[in-house]
Parts: structure tokens; sequence; C-alpha cells
């Protein structure tokens, strides 16, 4: 079920989601917090590739000092988010004038 979050629930998850992967505590989310997290999500049988996680590290870590804090971590969620926003509009779908493109 998809839900329509105002501003203070994107807050909130964000929060949420961030604390959990701040494992720690200690304000940011470091490389170990990020490679423990994408081994909780991964098969069993699958291992973490060390340039996976550097390369989700780097895309996020905006500032360069290895970790991610909450407001790189907020951006990259945002953007993604974004990115996925505008990927659906680009989609042609069945009711859509680009679907329909060579049908008769």
């Amino acid at each position: 079920m998809v839900k329509n979050m105002n501003q203070k629930d994107d807050e909130g998850t964000l929060i949420e989601a961030f604390n959990i992967l701040d494992e720690d505590g200690s304000g940011s989310i470091e490389r170990g917090e990020l490679r423990a997290m994408m081994k909780n999500f991964s098969k069993a049988t699958e291992e973490i590739d060390d340039g996976e996680i550097d390369a989700l590290l780097q895309e996020a870590d905006k500032d360069g000092d290895g970790q991610i804090s909450f407001d790189e971590f907020t951006k990259a969620m945002l953007a993604d988010e974004s990115e996925h926003a505008e990927q659906a509009q680009e989609s042609p779908t069945p009711k859509s004038p680009k679907w329909r493109r060579g049908k008769k």
C-alpha cells in the first residue's frame, strides 16, 4: 500500500532510518555500519563486495570525510526519491499517448 506522506512524516521516517543505520549513535553512518546494513539485506550466501560499499559511501558522502552525516543521508534519500518519481513520469502508461504510438 502506498501512502502519501507529508514533509513532517518524511522527516520522521528519515530520522528513524538514519538512527537504525547509525548503530553506535555517533551521528554519522560509517563504512562498517553501511556494510552491516548491506549484509542484513543481502541473501545469506551473497558476498558483500567492498566496491559496492565504497560506491554507496562515495555517492552519499559529499564532504569526503568517509562518513554519511544526517544531512548527506537526507539529501541522498530525497534525491533517490526524486529520480524514481521522474522515471515514473517518463515511463509510458497504457493511457498515455506514448504507450499507444505505433499501435492501431
